[in-house]
């Protein structure tokens, strides 16, 4: 492997890795770390293009880039990615926009990094649902009722919950956690109304997090709700970056696989 790739590599993992810090303690990403990543991803770019005029790596430098960004942006305005995973997807495209080529032969992979460490990272967090499955089916076993005053939802909410979140006290939210509820409470005629209101989408839904702990200071709910988990995204795609270098591109390789 050339120097060039060998400072990417070393800069992507330190930059992932104090991305990751961060994003486990508190949700929140320094934009230093990307800019520095961009920066430096600037200038090994420039000398890679000093030393290696390849038209055809220029223009796979350059479709990586746009399909990237613009896939960031455009996940980041569906709600389906925070700013922190936007912007560190495109800092990747900028720092390694190819695979190594040696990588390459030896994954047997395609040749663009974000790609395939996005695709790496949203099994690895698709992943979690598994621990949730579990975890609410060892409740169900020992008696607990999971839908206790959401009875009339039907089962697809039901099995969506599941898979999306747990139960959990209303006391423990409000001491936060990085835990966000997917039930909408309301007070209607002196009587308590749930409902579960599952959304597909990166933003925590802290107007409903005040709403239901407003309710709970005020005396007027207690017990347990469903929510779910803001999971910390940039140590998935951390592991994926790692993914990617030892594997390569999980879903291409699977699709790969069946198509032969």
């Amino acid at each position: 492997m050339n120097p060039i790739d060998t400072v990417r590599i070393t800069i992507l993992f330190l930059g992932f890795s104090i991305a990751s810090w961060q994003d486990l303690k508190t949700r929140e990403i320094d934009d230093k770390i990307w800019v520095a990543m961009s920066t430096i991803g600037l200038l090994l770019l420039a000398v890679q293009i000093y030393f290696e005029m390849n038209s055809i790596i220029l223009i796979m430098i350059l479709l990586s880039f746009i399909f990237s960004a613009g896939m960031g942006i455009l996940l980041y305005q569906l709600d389906l990615f925070g700013g922190a995973d936007a912007k560190a997807l495109i800092a990747l495209s900028i720092i390694m926009p190819i695979i190594p080529g040696e990588i390459i032969q030896r994954v047997y992979t395609h040749p663009f990094t974000p790609i395939a460490v996005f695709n790496n990272s949203v099994i690895g967090a698709a992943s979690t649902s598994i621990f949730m499955v579990i975890r609410n089916l060892k409740e169900k076993i020992s008696g607990g009722k999971l839908f206790e005053g959401l009875e009339d939802e039907n089962t697809v909410k039901k099995l969506l919950a599941m898979i999306t979140g747990y139960r959990v006290s209303i006391e423990k939210l409000s001491k936060g956690g990085f835990n966000y509820p997917i039930e909408e409470i309301e007070i209607s005629e002196g009587k308590v109304r749930r409902r579960l209101k599952i959304k597909v989408g990166a933003s925590s839904g802290e107007e409903n997090l005040k709403k239901i702990l407003k309710l709970y200071e005020e005396g007027r709910i207690k017990g347990r709700i469903w929510a779910t988990p803001a999971l910390p995204m940039l140590i998935f795609m951390t592991i994926g970056l790692a993914v990617t270098f030892i594997w390569g591109d999980v879903i291409f390789k699977f699709i790969i696989m069946l198509r032969s």
